[in-house]
């Protein structure tokens, strides 16, 4: 995760210096970085504080030589537009955390450069051409998982295990990819395994009834 964060803000001042960006759109002395969190959530919040920590421990500190604008979009699709387009305006270099938030960002941007994270397959998303060559304003960090591993563990831990429920938000990239990966594990395990792909609540709830 030090690492992740550490790379993360290493972008950041690296394109930072590749816009020009000494003089920035509010102040000389202070470069202005926006960050747009999608929605309130435990590891999105997580991500965003820990690359304010990252950004202070080397020495960028807000109120002082950076001034960092937090909005977020509370889940809101409708929202995401307004602050997204008042984010690019007024900041040298914007953060988007969670696929829907960088992803407004970068279809809006036309010279801010983008950081992105919390992003499962930015190249699907189409934040990048690529992870290795970005193309673009846009770059930052995946938090893909190996499908493959998760069900290995999870057949050790649970080696009885037969019946899977999968839960997932149907309008959300990240979860259609890791839902899509985690099929073709189960489905290339030696075990046969039951999988099923849960989406509202109820769903849910009627599986863990008939257990």
């Amino acid at each position: 995760m030090k690492k992740t964060l550490l790379s993360l803000v290493s972008l950041a001042m690296a394109l930072l210096l590749v816009a020009g960006c000494s003089s920035s759109k509010k102040s000389e002395k202070q470069v202005h970085i926006g960050i747009l969190q999608y929605v309130e959530h435990e590891s999105l919040t997580a991500a965003r504080k820990g690359f304010e920590n990252e950004l202070k421990d080397q020495g960028y500190i807000d109120g002082k030589n950076i001034k960092i604008d937090y909005q977020n979009a509370q889940g809101d699709q409708s929202n995401l537009q307004t602050i997204s387009t008042s984010l690019l305006s007024k900041n040298d270099l914007v953060l988007g955390i969670a696929t829907p938030a960088a992803q407004s960002l970068v279809n809006l941007s036309t010279d801010t450069p983008i950081l992105f994270t919390a992003i499962t397959d930015p190249v699907s998303a189409k934040l990048v051409k690529s992870m290795d060559k970005v193309g673009g304003l846009a770059t930052g960090t995946s938090d893909r998982v190996s499908a493959k591993k998760q069900v290995a563990l999870l057949k050790k831990v649970m080696p009885n295990l037969k019946k899977v429920g999968i839960m997932y938000t149907t309008n959300e990239r990240n979860s259609e990819i890791q839902v899509q990966e985690a099929e073709e594990a189960f489905k290339e395990a030696e075990e046969d395994f039951l999988v099923e792909l849960l989406t509202p609540l109820r769903e849910l709830e009627a599986l863990l009834q008939n257990q």
